[in-house]
């Protein structure tokens, strides 16, 4: 595919009918409970290597940067901008991975583009992000263009080893369950096989419910979870498995109304930061759950997890569809929204550092 040419919405399977009403409500939901909310900016400005796509706006106009949240500290948070880079726009955000080598922040969309991204740090509070490139996945398992490149989870390979240019990232599918390794311009360069549980859509609640979360363990490898379980009965309960199919966890999620998990990110030491997603009713709240997990060291036995940060709309937090999560440096991480392509949402980038 072209790198030029923007995806065709012809292709696009529609949402089904209480997805469609999600999208509509959720911001307006959002816009009334956020007192931070900020206007979108028409155009970015120049920062030498690349555009300025981004303004900083509160997360919680009642917290100051720097300033520790139950067992995060927030660092700052900016609304990106709207604008087209290499004639793709920056929409839909629903995955990110940082290369720390090449200092470059990854996103990938709803609709199969890969954006790089430099974010700005100064003094420890991200400022700006740097609009460099934007590619199209060029994926082979979509049925045609934005039908199935639905990206939700991405992991990268070799971006802390010292080296540049040797980057993989590793890239989930929703609708047509898959894992593809891509190069950062968007070719693929392999496959990962998915094991019995994971391979079909006959596994997962339904087509809009597939993989969400894909990383890289340093003790059992790769591990992948849809963000809920196949059926309602049990809904609380989330499988997280390995990709080789030797083990599996039961991950409860959190108390809260329509809990989804919508993002997974392993740490060095086998802990993993999870990123949860609720609504109440008609959607309000919105709830970003951050929770920290330890898995168990018996196959099939129940992790134990701890929420780290609960960020509710209803609360004065800019809370949205939050869907990306990637580490940063140390403790630091980033979260990413969703926009879902509504000019009512914005896509949000947080700079958040763990406490724990």
């Amino acid at each position: 595919m072209s790198k030029d040419s923007r995806p065709a919405r012809a292709g696009h399977r529609p949402r089904p009918f209480v997805a469609r009403f999600a999208t509509l409500i959720m911001p307006i939901i959002a816009l009334l409970h956020a007192t931070a909310a900020a206007p979108l900016l028409a155009a970015g400005t120049d920062t030498g290597s690349g555009r300025s796509i981004a303004r900083p706006v509160d997360f919680w106009a009642e917290h100051e940067d720097d300033e520790a949240f139950m067992g995060v500290r927030l660092h700052g948070a900016i609304k990106i901008n709207p604008v087209e880079i290499d004639g793709l726009r920056v929409a839909g955000l629903s995955a990110l991975a940082y290369d720390e080598d090449e200092d470059i922040l990854y996103a990938a969309s709803d609709r199969g583009v890969l954006f790089h991204f430099r974010p700005l740090v100064r003094d420890g509070h991200l400022r700006d992000l740097v609009g460099l490139a934007a590619y199209r996945l060029q994926d082979p398992g979509a049925r045609a263009p934005g039908v199935g490149s639905d990206a939700e989870g991405m992991e990268i390979v070799n971006g802390r080893n010292g080296q540049r240019g040797d980057a993989r990232l590793v890239v989930s599918f929703e609708r047509q369950p898959r894992v593809l390794l891509f190069t950062p311009q968007g070719r693929v360069d392999g496959r990962l096989v998915l094991p019995p549980g994971l391979d079909r859509n006959r596994y997962f609640r339904n087509r809009n419910a597939g993989i969400e979360s894909i990383t890289l363990h340093p003790r059992h490898g790769w591990l992948a979870a849809p963000e809920k379980a196949k059926s309602a009965e049990g809904a609380q309960i989330v499988p997280l498995r390995t990709l080789d199919g030797r083990n599996s966890w039961p991950y409860r999620l959190a108390d809260e109304p329509n809990a989804a998990l919508v993002a997974l990110e392993a740490w060095p030491d086998g802990r993993l930061l999870a990123l949860e997603r609720a609504y109440g009713p008609l959607y309000l709240p919105i709830v970003n759950t951050l929770r920290l997990v330890r898995l168990a060291e018996t196959n099939g036995a129940a992790p134990s997890i701890e929420t780290v940060a609960r960020f509710d709309s209803s609360r004065g937090w800019l809370a949205d569809n939050f869907e990306g999560l990637t580490r940063y440096k140390a403790q630091d991480f980033f979260i990413v929204s969703d926009d879902n392509e509504n000019i009512l949402q914005a896509n949000l980038l947080v700079y958040l550092e763990l406490l724990r």
